[in-house]
């Protein structure tokens, strides 16, 4: 590994791209930065990163715009020697999946006018096995059949944009890697519609607003995500 020298001269200097890169580009996407601070071959999935935390940190760094990526640079030493056990990877699954269904979803709920419905997901128990899911897939039934009643807004020129470049991406980013097994896969379809049925019904400045919101939730994921032992 660097000495702290190096380490804080490299990322004095390091401004973090989206993607993966050639180890001649001079670009560095935060995951393989972490490698070249390890002193690992180039790799955007560092041996020393938890594989969730590292597929997480790819997908969420490629969906922020420039000057809000550089917001992961912290998370590039935070991230290195996550490797614990089959046990922690599995705690972060669930806390993914417990995310969307309790966070992510709550969002674009209440942005759709069905705040009822967003604090009912909010007040529920973490989700932390297959035994809390069983319940919540209904619910999440029921609240995406209310979403799609609601009216479409007619100030929605932004909204494919967001679904296709930040709504999806940022949902895979939470739990792609969740939704193998479990009924996780379930549950992260239905919360994908939820989001992609509520920004027919809001207006652009509205789902501008509501990403901001969910970026700050999706740093302190990773926070809690890093922090398992």
């Amino acid at each position: 590994m660097l000495n702290q020298s190096e380490i804080e001269s490299f990322l004095d200097t390091l401004v973090l791209s989206k993607g993966s890169h050639s180890p001649d580009s001079g670009l560095y996407c935060p995951m393989e930065a972490a490698a070249f601070i390890a002193e690992e071959s180039w790799s955007s999935n560092p041996r020393r990163v938890s594989p969730r935390i590292a597929s997480f940190v790819r997908k969420f760094s490629d969906v922020l715009d420039n000057e809000t990526r550089q917001l992961l640079k912290p998370y590039i030493l935070k991230c290195l020697d996550t490797v614990v056990s089959q046990d922690a990877e599995e705690k972060r699954a669930w806390m993914a999946t417990d995310w969307l269904v309790r966070e992510y979803a709550p969002i674009f709920l209440r942005l759709a006018g069905l705040s009822e419905h967003a604090e009912a997901l909010e007040k529920l128990h973490r989700l932390t096995s297959r035994i809390d899911v069983v319940g919540v897939q209904y619910k999440l039934g029921v609240m995406l059949e209310s979403v799609r009643s609601v009216p479409e807004s007619v100030a929605r020129v932004l909204s494919w944009y967001y679904v296709r470049d930040i709504i999806r991406p940022v949902t895979w980013a939470a739990a792609r890697d969740s939704f193998r097994d479990d009924g996780r896969d379930a549950i992260g379809e239905v919360v994908r519609d939820i989001a992609w049925e509520s920004t027919k019904v809001i207006t652009n400045v509205a789902l501008v607003s509501a990403v901001e919101v969910l970026y700050l939730s999706m740093f302190r994921l990773l926070d809690r995500m890093i922090d398992v032992k």
